[in-house]
C-alpha cells in the first residue's frame, strides 16, 4: 500500500463570507483547496504565498490571472503564530495565523501541520441582556445575548510592526432604562484577565418623585465584568454581569461609609 500525504495545510477560519472569498496562490497559480482547507508547498515557512481576496465569482482560472481580485498581499506561514493587519477596499481586517501539529492518528500516521487563519478579536456577550458596543472608530454595533462577533479595526500605517494590534471600546446594557456608557475597555494582550466596570442607569422619574425619604439615588448602578483571554495572537473578549471582586467595609466607626465609583 502506497500513501501520499501533504505535510502542510492551511485552514481558512477567517469568517469572510460573500461577496468575498480568500484564495492562496504560488507563482500566480491557485493552490489546491477543498472545504476551506488548502494544501501548501513544502517551503511555505521560508517562502511567501500570495493571499488573494476576491469578489464573488472571481477566480484565477489560469496562471497569472487576477480576475475578481480586490486585494492581495504576500505572507509567510509562521512556525508558531503571527498577526496580520490587512487594509482592503472592503475595509480593514485584523487576523492571526496559528500553526499546530496534526495528531498522527487523525491522518493515518502521517506527520502534518495545519496553519489556521482566523480573526484576531472575537467579542462575546456572555450575559442574558443585549449590549451596545461603541468601537474605537465611533461605530456602534449591537451584541445580542449569548452572541459572538468577530471585530476588525484600522491599524495606523507605519506603526510598530512587532507590536500586537490593539483597540478600545465602550459598552452598555440595553434594558428598560438604557445604561450609560462604560469606561474605556482596552482590548490587548497586556490586560489579560477580568476587569470590573460600574454601569450607571438613570432611575425612573416616577420612582424618584415617590421616594419621600430620599432612599433612592438619582442613578442606579450595576456591576459588569470584561474578561480578556489572549492565545497566540487571538484575543477573546467576553462581557458578563457580576464581578469576581468583593469590597467589604470593616470600619468600626458608625459614620464611616464606602463608595464605589
Amino acid at each position: 500500500e502506497l500513501r501520499f500525504a501533504c505535510a502542510n495545510w492551511f485552514a481558512n477560519r477567517s469568517g469572510l463570507g460573500r461577496p468575498l472569498q480568500l484564495e492562496l496562490l504560488r507563482d500566480g497559480c491557485a493552490l489546491p483547496q477543498q472545504s476551506n482547507v488548502t494544501l501548501l508547498p513544502s517551503d511555505c515557512f521560508e517562502e511567501n504565498c500570495m493571499f488573494a481576496l476576491r469578489s464573488a465569482g472571481g477566480s484565477s482560472t489560469s496562471c497569472g490571472s487576477q480576475g475578481g481580485c480586490v486585494a492581495a498581499r504576500p505572507l509567510r506561514m509562521p512556525p508558531d503564530w503571527s498577526t496580520v493587519a490587512w487594509a482592503t477596499p472592503y475595509g480593514p481586517f485584523i487576523f492571526c495565523l496559528q500553526t499546530d501539529e496534526v495528531a498522527p492518528e487523525d491522518v493515518f500516521g502521517a506527520r502534518c501541520q495545519v496553519t489556521t487563519f482566523r480573526p484576531r478579536l472575537v467579542l462575546t456577550n456572555a450575559s442574558d441582556r443585549d449590549l451596545e458596543l461603541r468601537l474605537s472608530e465611533q461605530r456602534i454595533i449591537r451584541l445580542a445575548a449569548c452572541q459572538s462577533l468577530e471585530s476588525h479595526w484600522p491599524v495606523v500605517p507605519g506603526g510598530d510592526e512587532e507590536a500586537l494590534p490593539s483597540t478600545t471600546l465602550h459598552f452598555r446594557s440595553l434594558s428598560k432604562s438604557t445604561c450609560k456608557w462604560s469606561g474605556v475597555v482596552l482590548c490587548a494582550d497586556s490586560v489579560a484577565g477580568s476587569t470590573p466596570f460600574l454601569l450607571a442607569t438613570p432611575s425612573d422619574d416616577n420612582e424618584v418623585e415617590s421616594d419621600q425619604q430620599g432612599l433612592l439615588a438619582a442613578t442606579r448602578t450595576s456591576v459588569w465584568s470584561v474578561d480578556i483571554a489572549p492565545e497566540r495572537g487571538a484575543l477573546a473578549v467576553s462581557f458578563r454581569q457580576g464581578s469576581d471582586f468583593v469590597a467589604a467595609n470593616r470600619m468600626f466607626l458608625s459614620r464611616a461609609s464606602m463608595a464605589i465609583r
